[in-house]
């Protein structure tokens, strides 16, 4: 069967938010600059950095639009914030860390499984610094205490987490949900500040409104 990616080819945001990550933006942003997808939109949101990393994007890649927030309001307000003030909607939202690099083709494949309408969130495979170790192949939730566990942890990849699938949720270092269900849950609850557990709860209450979370093995990420 034809490749998803040449089929549905959604108008997509990649959004980097951004605290003191002047040594990892270089590779992050090199590696979107490189992908293969045919039309995309970057922002990176400052969370009130100190070490000139607003002044080095504005100067070395102009072309990607800068939202400074600042302050730095932690990882559900920040991005919060920064989706609020994006003005054009497209019809995925991306979120990516700013210390993740990407493949060329991790774009198309993280779209892809949108093709069917009731995908609401998808996620990638990453793996360690190494290019061999899994950090991540979707993820759950351990009861009764409700332990967050990656599928595949430090395992080397050996193509055992190749398949696509739903999982209950994705981590939100390479994360893409449709922009109107960002919209209808008001992406991620602020009572998670400053961080951890946002991105499961945003899949769990993507679940609970009738959305399938997908992992896309073939979108890799570093």
């Amino acid at each position: 069967t034809p490749d998803l990616m040449t089929l549905y080819t959604p108008s997509v945001t990649i959004l980097i938010l951004n605290w003191n990550g002047r040594q990892v933006l270089p590779r992050c942003l090199e590696a979107l600059q490189a992908l293969e997808y045919p039309a995309y939109v970057i922002v990176l949101a400052d969370n009130g950095s100190s070490d000139e990393s607003l002044a080095f994007v504005q100067k070395t890649y102009p072309e990607i639009r800068v939202i400074d927030l600042g302050q730095n309001l932690g990882f559900a307000r920040g991005n919060n914030a920064a989706f609020s003030l994006i003005e054009h909607k497209n019809d995925i939202l991306v979120l990516l860390n700013n210390d993740v690099y990407v493949r060329p083709d991790w774009l198309g494949h993280l779209l892809s499984p949108f093709a069917d309408p009731a995908v609401g969130v998808t996620g990638a495979k990453l793996l360690l610094l190494d290019e061999k170790h899994i950090q991540h192949a979707g993820g759950e939730l351990d009861y009764p205490l409700a332990l967050s566990r990656h599928y595949g942890y430090q395992e080397i990849d050996q193509g055992q987490y190749d398949a696509s699938r739903e999982v209950p949720y994705v981590t939100g270092a390479s994360l893409a949900i449709r922009w109107s269900l960002a919209d209808e849950l008001g992406l991620f609850d602020e009572r998670f500040s400053p961080y951890y557990y946002e991105e499961v709860d945003l899949c769990y209450r993507a679940s609970a409104a009738g959305y399938k979370i997908v992992y896309a093995p073939l979108a890799t990420a570093i």
